[in-house]
């Protein structure tokens, strides 16, 4: 795997955390007073309660989460450790931004952020991953 492959897996990795996270809060909010149906869903307690399977399927969702969350502590700290050895802060800081950032920013997020140019932000871009593949080969040779 490339250091942007690498990259790319921890940005998509918290997409789909987000995914899960989403799906478990339309779950829950199905369990609310104003999410039941009284004309239509059981409300007591059956062998094919709905509520159950609604309560079964959240802790599915947030199994999920704790072992994508625990990949992606794992991906972050190494990409992390990789990236600091970048010489230029605006390699680091877009490569950070990019793909480690909390939020999902857009290229053009990136260089509103870092105040430059989307062209120079590719540009950046392209040098920094060109410089971490480098870190990357070298790191993987040695061991």
């Amino acid at each position: 795997m490339t250091a942007k492959e690498y990259l790319q897996r921890i940005r998509s990795e918290r997409l789909e955390i987000q995914q899960f996270e989403e799906r478990i809060e339309e779950q829950r909010y199905s369990l609310l007073p104003s999410g039941i149906r009284y004309d239509v869903d059981k409300v007591q307690t059956s062998p094919d309660d709905p509520m159950m399977r609604v309560y079964a399927e959240i802790d599915k969702l947030e199994r999920k989460i704790k072992e994508h969350l625990e990949r992606l502590t794992t991906r972050y700290n190494i990409a992390m450790s990789n990236i600091l050895l970048l010489d230029k802060s605006e390699h680091r800081q877009v490569l950070a931004l990019y793909y480690l950032g909390q939020e999902r920013l857009t290229w053009a997020m990136v260089a509103e952020k870092m105040a430059y140019s989307e062209q120079h932000i590719y540009e950046l871009h392209n040098d920094a991953i060109a410089e971490l593949e480098r870190i990357w080969n070298n790191q993987s040779e040695s061991e």
